[in-house]
């Protein structure tokens, strides 16, 4: 039985040392990170209504074009506005982090938003893309188009890599 209290003993002043050292080194502080003025909403809102240059050279596209695919990504049903943040901030700090190739830490200063809040919606925004390119992209025909073959300044150029892009087909085809 002693040695079962001195054990407890020990395991306690253990604790209280761990305790101790993370307090002492700052490890578990509550203190907010993201304080800046500036929020996640209020950046996007002043690149909005601000000089047009300022959202093409952020997120390179212009802002209606940043606005028409917002919108079309709501009315498709592919985002939605979530308890603290828009669509169109969503789209903003995906757009963001690939047209500069961003690190989640750099994006998560620059919206104020924790680097898990980033990451989902980063991810979220990849998945609609993918899901609206459907609405876009339709796979290659057979053949060459119309406006190609009937063209010689065109056909000239893709006569090669037409045949070797069909046997490349073919190839795949048998295996």
């Amino acid at each position: 039985m002693a040695n079962e209290d001195e054990f407890k003993l020990f395991m306690a002043k253990c604790v209280l040392l761990v305790c101790i050292i993370g307090t002492y080194l700052g490890v578990g502080s509550k203190e907010k990170v993201h304080r800046s003025i500036l929020t996640g909403a209020n950046f996007l809102n002043e690149l909005i209504q601000g000089h047009p240059r300022g959202c093409y050279d952020l997120l390179r596209k212009n802002i209606s074009c940043f606005l028409r695919l917002a919108n079309e990504m709501k009315t498709r049903g592919l985002l939605n506005d979530s308890r603290m943040v828009s669509v169109e901030e969503q789209l903003a700090i995906f757009i963001f982090t690939l047209a500069h190739n961003e690190r989640n830490r750099v994006v998560q200063n620059r919206f104020q938003h924790s680097g898990e809040t980033i990451s989902r919606h980063f991810n979220k925004c990849l998945q609609a893309c993918v899901r609206l390119g459907k609405h876009y992209l339709t796979p290659p025909g057979r053949g060459v188009p119309q406006e190609i073959s009937s063209n010689q300044l065109f056909y000239h150029w893709f006569k090669e890599n037409i045949i070797w892009l069909m046997q490349a087909m073919q190839i795949q085809k048998v295996i």
